[in-house]
């Protein structure tokens, strides 16, 4: 008997996986809908049939005498409908979900209404034909990813009541230049990561924040002006190897590790002195950045801040600054001289290293150890002042130095 009740357990279980069920309540006109009795809403669904070519969704429907108010457009409707070309959304419909028209890459037109307010997460992920595209004035929240690897995306008109733009959203786009609605406060993590192409974001007074990754390898970017932001997130502007000038203003407190990494057309920054938190690697690599000014609000220079900046000539080290990171100025060949001030009770290892050019320095009375390399292939270094304070001196720490 238990062997007839598995058969037939078997035989069930096939016939369930050879059929593949879809579901939705009815269909007109070749679309298929959702409905919601109790408010006599309908939403778009998928249905037996790829939808193909250009579909104009109506503003209502009729099922069995009753009329129906088109309101959304349903979780994966047109998901991969790899033949159609265009959709006209009606001004009924409130709400794009999530990867409603994900990978339609064929997608070149959509026509938004005016009563749109929300698209969803990869709502029009992977849509890699869609060349421009106009939101309607009524949208007010973008979310995650939704144009993300739109590749040949190259401008988009948001409105300005938009006040949320979730990360990832044009991750991966073809944009040219952005203007940020009005009512944006924060540039999200990912945002704009990876789209080679942007030169031009025209930001606003409102714009509080900086997520990671915002503008990653964001290559022709030139300049940003970001002067009322609180913050600027981890690898923010990593790789932006075109960017030539930031504007920040007394309202930032705190640059997270990366956040310039490898910008090496940027010559200048000004820290301002309301930044008390500062985190690793933040200007690393920035070749060309001759000039420096360092917050009066910190009291540790980070490891690695300034590693590999070639044409800094010179750097003032703020009073208060009490310590000095692992390899902070490592490769800071352009560097000649720089006075340490007499606070600082710790220097990393490696922190000078490799500054080629360095001729003399004059360590602190403040401190009591020479980190390992610390002048490491210090190679013009003359002169140097070391107090009787130092009872430890680390391994290489004048290695090579004539």
């Amino acid at each position: 008997m238990k062997q007839l009740y598995y058969k037939i357990f078997l035989l069930g279980l096939l016939c369930f996986v050879g059929c593949k069920l879809y579901a939705y309540d009815t269909e007109v006109d070749g679309i298929y809908y959702n409905l919601i009795e109790d408010t006599h809403e309908a939403m778009v669904t998928s249905g037996e049939n790829k939808y193909f070519s250009s579909v104009t969704i109506p503003s209502t429907i009729s099922y069995n005498g009753t009329s129906y108010n088109v309101t959304s457009i349903g979780y994966q409707a047109f998901m991969e409908c790899q033949e159609l070309v265009a959709v006209t959304i009606p001004d009924s419909v409130t709400r794009i979900h999530n990867e409603a028209f994900h990978n339609c890459n064929n997608l070149k037109n959509v026509h938004f209404g005016n009563g749109l307010t929300t698209i969803g997460q990869l709502a029009f992920a992977y849509c890699s034909g869609i060349v421009s595209l106009k939101l309607p004035s009524s949208l007010d929240s973008i979310g995650d990813a939704a144009f993300m690897n739109c590749y040949s995306l190259q401008s988009i008109e948001i409105p300005d009541n938009v006040f949320s733009i979730g990360q990832d959203a044009f991750c991966r786009t073809g944009l040219k230049s952005i203007i940020l609605p009005q009512n944006l406060s924060f540039i999200n993590e990912h945002l704009f990561q990876e789209c080679y192409s942007l030169e031009e974001v025209i930001t606003h007074d409102g714009i509080k924040g900086i997520g990671e990754r915002a503008f990653y390898r964001c290559s022709q970017l030139k300049s940003i002006d970001i002067h009322n932001a609180n913050y600027i997130g981890g690898h923010a502007f990593e790789e932006c190897e075109n960017l030539e000038s930031v504007i920040v203003g007394d309202s930032l407190t705190r640059i997270f590790n990366y956040a310039f990494y490898d910008c090496f057309k940027l010559k200048s920054f000004h820290i301002p002195n309301s930044v008390t938190y500062m985190e690793d690697y933040i200007f690393a690599y920035c070749w060309n950045m001759t000039e420096i000014s360092i917050s009066t609000g910190i009291t540790n220079i980070p490891n690695n801040a300034f590693c590999g900046c070639s044409s800094l000539e010179s750097v003032l080290i703020p009073e208060n600054v009490k310590s000095i990171g692992n390899s902070a100025f490592n490769g800071c060949t352009g560097l000649t001289k720089i006075q340490i001030p007499n606070g600082i009770t710790s220097i990393g290892y490696s922190a000078f290293s490799n500054c080629s050019n360095l001729i003399s320095i004059i360590l602190p009375d403040s401190i009591s150890t020479i980190e390992s390399n610390l002048f490491n292939m210090c190679v013009s270094l003359n002169s140097i002042t070391i107090p009787n304070t130092v009872t430890v001196i680390g391994p290489g720490a004048f290695h090579s130095c004539i």
